[in-house]
């Protein structure tokens, strides 16, 4: 049966695409010549499982671009807007150019709400495989994996870290850091740099020139090492500003 017949065959199976009859391929004809093409169908089909294997947090679905407001309340810092983009540069100069962003800030100032926007738009655009993972809760899956009951391996949790296209690190610096939590740390960003894999981090930890009445840096909270490696693999962005969450709860 050719491929033709099996599409039209599959209209009367109540299949959910009726152009490709749910095969991925769609019959294009160009004079007496018949050709194949992925149909529209399938590339939405895998950008939903690139989204879903991103693992996002539900909290941060709605996240993207369109709704990051650069001035959510009067006398913000101006540094919100550029922040914004800084991050559409990224997105749309990407493949191009490959270096991950490290967004720093306070609390509530738009560092994850950017950093998911800014993979949402290269899954849903561009078709890239991307990953989210929350720095404390990657710890700790890794710390479960030494259970003896566990159904996952250090190796297999650490995996998808290590290779997928475009991964964000979230709240970097919120947990201390002993010397195993570094030396999972470094070794994730030396695998991901050697491969030329981008990084995007967020900490609410600030360089020494910005930490205003934070008690420490970031350097000192990851040390200097790790540090002057983010320098090389990431633009700094900076975001100064009051907490968002905590201005939206007084408005309301």
């Amino acid at each position: 049966m050719t491929l033709q017949e099996t599409i039209l065959t599959s209209q009367t199976r109540g299949v959910r695409c009726k152009d490709c009859g749910d095969t991925g391929w769609r019959v294009k004809h160009q004079g007496p010549v018949e050709t194949v093409e992925r149909c529209t169908c399938y590339r939405m089909k895998r950008k939903e499982q690139l989204l879903l294997r991103a693992c996002i947090p539900e909290r941060y679905m709605q996240c993207s671009l369109e709704n990051y407001n650069p001035q959510p309340y009067p006398d913000c810092d101006a540094s919100i807007g550029r922040a914004k983009v800084l991050v559409e540069q990224f997105v749309k100069e990407y493949p191009a150019r490959k270096i991950g962003l490290l967004f720093m800030g306070g609390c509530g100032v738009g560092k994850t709400h950017l950093a998911v926007a800014a993979i949402k738009y290269l899954i849903l655009e561009k078709g890239i495989p991307c990953l989210f993972y929350d720095f404390r809760n990657l710890i700790k899956e890794l710390q479960n994996s030494y259970s003896r009951d566990s159904e996952y391996s250090e190796s297999d949790i650490l995996e998808p870290v290590l290779s997928r296209e475009v991964l964000v690190l979230d709240e970097l610096g919120a947990k201390v850091m002993s010397p195993w939590i570094r030396d999972i740390f470094t070794h994730i960003l030396i695998q991901r740099y050697n491969n030329n894999l981008v990084t995007l981090i967020t900490s609410n930890w600030m360089d020494e020139e910005d930490r205003g009445i934070q008690e420490e840096t970031l350097e000192e909270r990851i040390g200097y090492r790790l540090r002057s490696r983010l320098y090389e693999m990431c633009k700094t962005i900076v975001i100064k500003g009051k907490d968002y969450r905590k201005f939206r709860e007084i408005r309301n």
